[in-house]
């Protein structure tokens, strides 16, 4: 009958909403389990390890060239921002000198804009903190390349997530500041790469690569 008809009718519409609620709630959900999962086992490696996550005093992770180069770089940088210095040149390099050869190899991440935000003396624990939160970006990409790469969204997919953000090349190099933001993106390389071969979302492939070189 026609009742039965349209009651079948609202039922299909009605389950169909369902469904598409639930997708889009674990789409939201996943991502930001991915991250801040990731986010918060980083925080109790490096303070189970003796590392200083909250505090100036204690040990820090400026390991090797952390230490003796990179620090200067970003207080120097953190200054340079504070005082409307020269990106193209800078007094304080030997004579001086050309600034952007060390800002493009060093300094170009995003992140580095946050200095000005901090006080000198917490440089060190920005230090800590921008590379934890680069590797849980790292787990948050790669959930969203398996997700869009297979066109489904898995729990599952959260451990391999998790697992690329905790990969030993980022705790080898945790001290190479630079290089993290290039292990956090290549997922999304990856994820453009397929894409395109499916010819849609063609942009990201582009965006992403070319980003990720300028950033190192």
């Amino acid at each position: 009958t026609q009742n039965d008809q349209k009651s079948k009718l609202e039922e299909f519409f009605l389950s169909f909403e369902t469904k598409r609620g639930k997708r889009i709630f674990l789409d939201i959900l996943y991502p930001v389990l991915a991250f801040l999962l990731a986010l918060g086992l980083a925080m109790l490696v490096f303070s189970l390890d003796g590392y200083t996550l909250f505090s100036r005093s204690g040990n820090t992770a400026l390991l090797i060239d952390a230490r003796a180069q990179y620090l200067a770089y970003l207080r120097n940088f953190r200054r340079l921002i504070l005082g409307g210095g020269s990106l193209f040149y800078t007094e304080g390099k030997a004579l001086g000198g050309n600034y952007i050869t060390l800002y493009s190899f060093y300094l170009a991440s995003p992140y580095n804009l946050l200095l000005p935000l901090i006080a000198e003396e917490d440089i060190p624990l920005f230090f800590v903190w921008s590379g934890i939160s680069k590797m849980a970006f790292g787990s948050l990409f790669f959930y969203l390349f398996l997700r869009y790469s297979t066109h489904k969204a898995k729990f599952g997919y959260l451990l391999f997530a998790i697992a690329y953000g905790f990969i030993s090349y980022n705790f080898v190099y945790f001290f190479n500041f630079m290089w993290l933001d290039d292990t956090s993106l290549f997922p999304l390389v990856l994820l453009g790469v397929s894409f395109m071969k499916e010819r849609k979302h063609l942009w990201l492939y582009p965006l992403a690569l070319g980003y990720s070189l300028i950033l190192s």
